[in-house]
């Protein structure tokens, strides 16, 4: 591969994507020319094979070396919400087992359909636990995923754009734009034209599997209060009658004795 020559006639520029955009950054090896900026978002997570260069002649990157790094405050933005769902989840499983718990010790009827409900919540919130906590310790590799996946995704609608830009009377084929592409993005000198430095919103859209497991610990986390509400209420009723019943009252003497 041969970078491609300046257009005179087309802008060059030094502009970088601005700190806290992306979630990693791409450590360039020693004698290799720097990626664009829409070349680093849309192959954020990417690692080379072994061999690869970008540019045909240059010395191969160190063995073991680390293409990218993390953008402390970009990086951030994705841990952020992940952590966030996973601590609540762990919250959410401590409190279902503290209330299975403590209905066990309230409810007296230890075989009754209630107990059965109790029981389920003592088993259940250890396992909902265990699984968020689970998450929480593989939160770096979650967000590589998601990094890799938006990265995909935001890769596609810079190259639609840039596309798009070029006039329809010089549009090529697939195959051409997408090679240009790849020799604009490599720069020696770290500029780059205008149709590989795009403004990039590295947004992440929640998965199915995201909102369905936040809603479903919203779901538990209100049905372990309602419950633990309602039998409360219950036993306090129940002990309310009980103490009733139990309250000694005057004897009303037999009918022989008032004649």
């Amino acid at each position: 591969m041969e970078l491609a020559t300046a257009d005179p006639a087309t802008p060059m520029t030094r502009t970088r994507p601005a700190p806290g955009v992306l979630p990693l950054r791409f450590r360039v090896p020693a004698s290799w020319p720097e990626p664009s900026p829409d070349w680093v978002a849309a192959n954020q997570g990417w690692t080379p094979p072994l061999g690869w260069t970008p540019v045909v002649g240059l010395l191969e990157a160190p063995r073991g070396w680390s293409f990218w790094e993390r953008d402390a405050v970009g990086w951030e933005r994705l841990a952020g919400p992940h952590r966030t769902q996973a601590v609540r989840g762990i919250v959410v499983g401590a409190i279902v087992f503290l209330v299975g718990v403590l209905l066990l010790t309230l409810h007296s009827d230890r075989d009754g359909a209630l107990a059965v409900l109790f029981w389920g919540a003592t088993l259940f919130g250890p396992i909902d636990l265990a699984r968020n906590a689970g998450d929480l310790i593989r939160t770096p590799q979650s967000v590589l995923r998601t990094a890799r996946a938006t990265a995909a995704r935001v890769g596609a609608d810079i190259d639609e754009l840039a596309y798009a830009e070029i006039p329809a009377g010089e549009r090529p084929g697939a195959d051409e734009f997408v090679a240009r592409r790849v020799v604009e993005a490599w720069s020696f000198d770290g500029t780059w034209p205008a149709s590989q430095r795009h403004a990039v919103s590295f947004e992440v859209r929640e998965t199915r599997l995201s909102r369905g497991r936040r809603i479903g610990t919203m779901v538990l986390a209100g049905a372990a209060a309602a419950l633990l509400i309602f039998v409360l209420a219950w036993s306090a009723t129940a002990g309310g009658r009980g103490s009733g019943a139990l309250t000694p009252t005057a004897e009303r003497p037999p009918a022989h004795a008032q004649l």
